[in-house]
């Protein structure tokens, strides 16, 4: 598919932590003319310093894909359907002022989008549903993303989905037989292949790290559970801090290192002995595939995780169903011959077979059948 002008509403802003639809939106300009909209914020947002958005809309590119800004909005979106539909409007209305071209596709990625793409003409609707969106709220913001999921999963001509248990909500809930595909994450392994160390670590005092958002989702009960009972344990926990997570471990080997640039996290990763995912076990964490498995993998990392199924065999990314276990399988990957170069190439392989680029190819022959 080439030639095609495609634009993408983006459920992260371009320059936050490096996902999913930062990967596709690259691979599709290679060919195609990419337009990304960052998500919608309100003045709030950028007075209270959650978001390093400027005030007024901005247009700016990257890696051969248009980005832009677009004017700050009503707060409560989430809560309220009117101000959605309301900002939606408004956003419409800006979003003629910028694109006065045929849209070939639109590529949504949150489900805050729907109002917005009802306002819109474009030839094909793509769902890139990555999350289980309605459980990352409750009450009235829960009900208001269970009903825009559902506008979007009518409208689209075509539903990605990230991972097995996404693939059959979306095709049992919505009684979607035809057009749902699945295409799980996956992993810019030359970006990690730096954090490889063939020595082996020091078993009494390793390094057991983690890379990703901390949000509701991340179990810090569990860290702490770990670094009481292992003292000796230096544990390390990278990127941001979500709004609300208010956490201070007692314990002096546990770590906040804070959020680091995507290019440079294999330095950090280099020293991760065991890289861990200690996920809560719940409806959300149920139906993700964490690009981070992969992004570990690549490492030449053992993985450790909990809450989540595992798309890799067990003797790469041990899962765990409690507490107890967790540390065991930690323990495990310790005493085990886990470090050996024969070891890592099978994790750095197996991240191969599970590349972007791999994907890609499978996003590109579902876009070739659109008409």
């Amino acid at each position: 598919m080439e030639g095609k002008t495609i634009i993408i509403l983006g459920v992260t802003a371009w320059n936050d932590i490096r996902q999913r639809p930062q990967h596709f939106a690259v691979m599709l300009a290679r060919k195609n003319k990419v337009i990304y909209f960052n998500p919608i914020v309100s003045p709030f947002t950028v007075i209270q310093g959650k978001t390093k958005r400027g005030v007024f809309p901005k247009v700016f590119s990257s890696e051969g894909v248009i980005i832009i800004d677009p004017p700050l909005l009503c707060p409560f979106s989430n809560k309220i359907r009117l101000i959605n539909k309301f900002n939606a409007t408004i956003f419409s209305l800006f979003f003629r002022g910028m694109i006065n071209e045929k849209i070939d596709i639109l590529w949504v990625t949150s489900p805050i989008w729907a109002d917005v793409v009802g306002n819109l003409k474009s030839n094909h609707i793509v769902f890139d549903c990555m999350d289980n969106y309605p459980e990352f709220f409750v009450g009235r913001e829960k009900r208001n993303f269970e009903n825009l999921e559902k506008k979007l999963v009518v409208c689209a001509d075509v539903i990605i989905t990230s991972s097995q248990e996404l693939y059959s909500k979306i095709k049992e809930r919505y009684n979607r037989s035809n057009d749902v595909f699945l295409i799980l994450n996956g992993v810019e392994v030359e970006n990690f292949l730096p954090a490889i160390k063939y020595d082996t670590p020091n078993i009494e005092n390793p390094v057991i790290g983690f890379v990703g958002n901390i949000g509701a989702w991340v179990d810090l009960d569990l860290i702490e559970f770990l670094a009481i009972r292992n003292p000796q344990w230096d544990i390390r926990l990278i990127g941001p801090i979500n709004q609300g997570i208010k956490y201070r471990s007692k314990m002096k080997n546990v770590k906040f290192i804070g959020p680091v640039n995507y290019y440079e996290l294999a330095s950090f990763m280099r020293e991760f002995d065991i890289a861990i995912i200690p996920f809560k076990k719940n409806e959300l964490t149920k139906y993700v595939n964490p690009v981070k498995i992969w992004e570990y993998l690549a490492a030449g990392k053992p993985v450790v995780s909990i809450g989540i199924p595992s798309p890799s065999p067990d003797h790469l990314c041990r899962t765990s169903e409690n507490y107890e276990g967790f540390e065991a399988n930690i323990k495990r990957f310790l005493s085990a011959n886990s470090f050996s170069q024969e070891k890592i190439t099978e994790r750095v392989n197996f991240a191969r077979d599970n590349s972007w680029e791999k994907r890609f190819e499978e996003i590109e022959i579902i876009l070739s059948k659109m008409n």
